[in-house]
């Protein structure tokens, strides 16, 4: 193999091992500690969607801790970058050979230290999608290759079901490069990627069906943040008589409870009772007042969930939200944890450039660089379908953001880096052609 065939596989593993030596043991917050403790036991609860649980308890005879889940996500995160780089060096040259730098980039690459199941759903999709545009035009992929993708694209979803709306516009990738339909109409395509991203979202469910879920109702956190909400603005107490016994009748006690940023106050505060309830019939009662208070009050009721977006996009805002918190007790599960220089760095950023973890910058990015793909006609098509898939996955954001993590977004803000690697390939393709024609040219002077 020539020396230049070389260097993309081992530059690629060579940032896979600084990725390593970064993150390991991977970091673990309550909520990574919540599902290492449902993977242990066999029994789980779904507060947080219960496949990457399922999945670590599969894993836990390898490794028992964060660790095999660190390198799963590392390797889908490193490969993905690999196929891309592969397909790019094809038309833009051998520059392109250094695109899996954009890796590095601290806004994706700091939170893949975090076992999260935002942080695998996005490796494991980025995965799928690099896999489908590594195959050259008209090849259809290997049996292995779809296996792969199949496999990721379940284990993602159902570690994050919201992901859920980014399966069209993957499948709709997947079934055109297989061109399994063409000359059929595009009914028949679309019929096509409605089957395969129905079977996709199906195979989490089934797997779930065979587990002991003890059920939580985690959309109680964000029905009593609504409520609170308009609770303040009415200066009103409007709340189920379960809640109501712990926070009072006092709606001007109501107000320092409230922020857009999250509802921790009133299920993580040491100040008050925690409102959380797995009784069915308060749960019921809770639904339905939330449903009464928004017919009630809409324009309130939009008006806090504009709050609570913006808050998660940090528009105005001077500083990060909630990135990461690798500190040394942030593996609970007993695998030593010690800092590194990289993660030093890494965190300083976080004071140092907060506008690498404001989500409203990758916005702008994303689009502008989907522009200019398609302005240069290269790369239209995953172009359009990863721009897509991130403005689709985050549109939801409205009514389910419980809080302004900056992870909630890590996806789309991958999509943003894929279409500046993609940009940048395209722009190396067009001066590597002006650069031919030029030397075409003087070849026929002379």
């Amino acid at each position: 193999m020539k020396k230049e065939k070389l260097f993309t596989p081992l530059f690629t593993l060579a940032l896979f091992i600084f990725s390593l030596y970064t993150f390991y043991p991977g970091w673990m917050s309550e909520d990574s500690f919540s599902q290492y403790l449902d993977a242990k036991n066999g029994i789980y609860h779904d507060w947080h969607p219960v496949t990457l649980a399922w999945w670590w308890r599969i894993l836990l005879p390898i490794s028992n801790g964060p660790q095999v889940l660190l390198i799963q996500n590392l390797l889908a995160y490193w490969i993905g970058w690999y196929l891309l780089t592969r397909r790019c060096e094809n038309s833009s040259g051998k520059l392109a050979a250094f695109l899996p730098v954009f890796g590095l980039w601290p806004g994706v690459f700091f939170p893949l230290g975090h076992i999260w199941k935002d942080i695998f759903f996005t490796t494991h999709v980025f995965l799928s999608w690099a896999i489908i545009f590594s195959a050259a035009e008209g090849r259809r992929l290997n049996w292995i290759e779809r296996i792969t993708i199949l496999f990721s694209l379940a284990l993602a979803v159902g570690a994050k079901p919201n992901g859920m709306v980014v399966l069209p516009f993957i499948s709709y990738y997947w079934i055109s490069k297989e061109n399994r339909t063409s000359g059929t109409g595009k009914w028949h395509r679309f019929s096509a990627v409605f089957g395969l991203t129905l079977i996709i979202a199906s195979i989490p469910q089934a797997i779930n069906s065979t587990l002991e879920i003890r059920h939580r109702a985690p959309t109680q956190y964000i029905q009593t943040h609504d409520l609170l909400a308009i609770s303040v603005a009415t200066n009103q107490v409007i709340f189920p008589t379960y809640i109501r016994e712990k926070i009072g009748d006092n709606p001007t006690a109501l107000r320092p409870l409230y922020e857009a940023a999250s509802n921790n106050r009133l299920f993580y505060s040491t100040e008050i009772d925690s409102v959380f309830t797995t009784d069915e019939n308060k749960l019921q009662q809770l639904r339905n007042l939330w449903i009464d208070s928004i017919v009630d009050h809409p324009a309130i009721y939009l008006q806090h969930r504009w709050n609570v977006l913006m808050s998660l996009l940090r528009v105005g805002e001077h500083y990060t939200a909630y990135v990461v918190d690798p500190k040394p007790e942030a593996n609970r599960a007993g695998v030593p944890f010690r800092p590194t220089i990289v993660r030093d760095a890494l965190w300083s950023s976080l004071v140092s450039t907060p506008w690498m973890y404001y989500p409203w910058v990758y916005g702008f990015a994303l689009a502008g660089g989907w522009i200019f793909l398609l302005l240069i006609r290269q790369w239209q098509t995953p172009a359009t379908l990863i721009s897509l898939s991130a403005f689709a996955f985050f549109a939801p954001h409205f009514f389910i953001a419980p809080a302004s993590d900056y992870r909630y977004l890590h996806y789309a803000i991958l999509c943003t880096l894929i279409i500046v690697a993609l940009s940048a390939s395209a722009a190396l393709s067009k001066i590597k052609i002006t650069t031919q024609n030029l030397s075409n040219q003087k070849h026929k002077l002379k």
